[in-house]
């Protein structure tokens, strides 16, 4: 790993710098490769890229099929984050923006974030993508943290994915929850987060692809104990 980084350590490092929390659970390089992953495989012109915590519960070639979906300006595939968690990250922004949905459930017509769990990444366009380029300069990063009031962050590459794709939606193609389906409850069984409001977040009408135990969740299929309020 070390002599596949070591060209792009300013990259990892500015990166780390700038959406990393301090002494975090993803405060290492390894969880901000993804942005750069087209430099460090360059041979290669697809990628899916999938966490350790889940269960595949279908033909992975159909998820494979998603890039066929792609409109001509995206470079990636990622499911929404299934919990509010930037619900909060953006409150400060809705507050002094009271017309944005940035944070808000996509079943209300928001933009709910992201979860980097399961990406499809398609390595030819992220190679060529002007705009993926420009976005992942410094300046431009920084520029749209401070907009977003997006600085206590703690999730890795899923923050800088989520805070571009409020400015840019276009990059990313909203993967069906089917094919990322989050079991985490932490926002509300340990934050207490209105149900009514969590269900908003967490709901996926659709029979299950792949189950993502996130937050060492145990994945129990089909036990509707997995699912809040079934």
């Amino acid at each position: 790993m070390e002599l596949l980084t070591s060209p792009y350590k300013q990259q990892l490092q500015n990166l780390r710098e700038m959406f990393a929390a301090p002494r975090g659970r993803f405060d290492k390089d390894f969880f901000f490769l993804t942005p750069i992953i087209h430099l460090l495989l360059p041979h290669l012109k697809q990628v899916v890229k999938l966490d350790t915590d889940l269960y595949i519960n279908a033909d992975i070639k159909h998820l494979h099929e998603q890039f066929d979906l792609f409109s001509p300006e995206t470079v990636m595939g990622l499911g929404m984050e299934l919990q509010p968690v930037y619900y909060c990250a953006f409150r400060k922004y809705r507050l002094a923006n009271t017309r944005s949905t940035a944070g808000v459930a996509s079943s209300l017509g928001g933009f709910q974030g992201l979860n980097t769990g399961v990406i499809l990444l398609d390595l030819d366009r992220m190679k060529t993508s002007n705009l993926y380029r420009d976005v992942f300069n410094p300046t431009s990063l920084q520029k749209l943290q401070w907009k977003y009031s997006f600085h206590r962050t703690h999730l890795g590459d899923q923050d800088i994915f989520t805070v571009i794709g409020a400015e840019f939606p276009q990059l990313f193609f909203p993967l069906p929850c089917e094919w990322n389906r989050q079991l985490c409850q932490t926002w509300l069984k340990t934050k207490k987060f209105n149900k009514n409001l969590f269900m908003k977040y967490y709901e996926c009408d659709k029979p299950v692809k792949i189950y993502h135990g996130n937050c060492v969740t145990k994945i129990l299929l089909n036990d509707t104990k997995n699912i809040a309020g079934a």
